[in-house]
């Protein structure tokens, strides 16, 4: 059996995440406002781009990978303890112009066909029913 969770992002979100994952690992972020989010299919994947609106007045453009945005929201998630399974896939969508974060998760739960659970089932015995008063 296989789990399959989905978190659902915002640009706001994503944006945010990109930024605080890369100043904590010292890697440059343009100053200024962010204007946009917007993301591309290429062949490498997702490519992303924050554009913002420096002091000066003019734009930059921050462009990160696919394997960056997964990086940053797995981060963001951590920070804000949202439940994260260690041993499981990651691995991000576009869905519906938003960024989404698929999980999947193996189960260790051993399972059994409909049959053995029948058998099983028989052997049980049902407590008593208790009269009511």
């Amino acid at each position: 059996m296989r789990e399959l969770r989905c978190l659902v992002f915002s640009h706001a979100e994503v944006a945010q995440a990109i930024l605080e994952r890369r100043r904590h690992v010292n890697e440059s972020v343009p100053e200024g406002a962010v204007r946009d989010v917007s993301y591309q299919k290429t062949e490498n994947g997702l490519v992303g781009s924050v554009t913002f609106d420096d002091p000066t007045g003019n734009e930059q453009t921050l462009h990160v990978t696919e394997t960056e945005i997964l990086a940053a929201i797995v981060k963001y998630c951590l920070s804000r303890q949202v439940p994260m399974p260690v041993e499981s896939e990651k691995f991000i969508h576009l869905v519906e112009h938003s960024v989404s974060m698929m999980i999947k998760v193996r189960s260790s739960i051993p399972t059994i066909d409909a049959r053995q659970a029948a058998e099983r089932g028989r052997g049980i015995k049902r407590p008593k029913r208790i009269p009511a008063h």
